[in-house]
C-alpha cells in the first residue's frame, strides 16, 4: 500500500543518513586520534575507541529491548499482554534517554579550547619520530 511504501522509504533514507553520518567516525576519527595523542598511547586510544564503537550499539540494543517490556504509552492502562500481537513496546524511551544524556555530556566538550595546551608537545614528538 501507499502508506507502507512511504514508511519503507523513510526507513531507507534514515538508514542512509545514519551510515553517511557515522562513516567519518570510523575513518577520520582514527586519523584524528593519531594526530592528537602521543605516539606511545595511540594504539591504546584507537583500541578503546574501537571497543566503544562495537559495544555501544550492542549495549543500546540490549537496553532498548528492556524498554519494550513497557507499553508504548506508559501512562495508558492497557489490557494487552506482551504476547498479544497488538502489543507495541516503548521503543522511543532509549532515544529520549540517549538524547538527554548526549546533551549533558556535550557541555564539557564545548568548554575545551581550540587547541590544548600541550598539543605542540605532541607535534614536536611526532616530528622527532619522522
Amino acid at each position: 500500500s501507499r502508506g507502507n511504501d512511504i514508511a519503507y522509504s523513510l526507513f531507507l533514507i534514515a538508514s542512509f543518513v545514519l551510515g553517511a553520518a557515522s562513516a567519518p567516525l570510523y575513518t577520520v576519527g582514527v586519523a584524528f586520534i593519531d594526530d592528537i595523542v602521543y605516539p606511545q598511547f595511540v594504539s591504546l586510544h584507537i583500541g578503546t575507541a574501537g571497543v566503544a564503537l562495537v559495544l555501544g550499539p550492542a549495549v543500546g540494543y540490549a537496553l532498548g529491548s528492556l524498554c519494550l517490556i513497557v507499553y508504548v504509552d506508559p501512562w495508558y492502562e492497557t489490557m494487552l499482554s506482551q504476547t498479544n500481537p497488538g502489543w507495541v513496546g516503548a521503543w522511543w524511551i532509549p532515544f529520549f534517554v540517549v538524547a538527554i544524556l548526549a546533551l549533558f555530556l556535550s557541555v564539557p566538550f564545548l568548554m575545551y579550547p581550540k587547541y590544548l595546551s600541550d598539543s605542540y608537545l605532541v607535534r614536536e614528538d611526532r616530528i622527532k619520530l619522522m
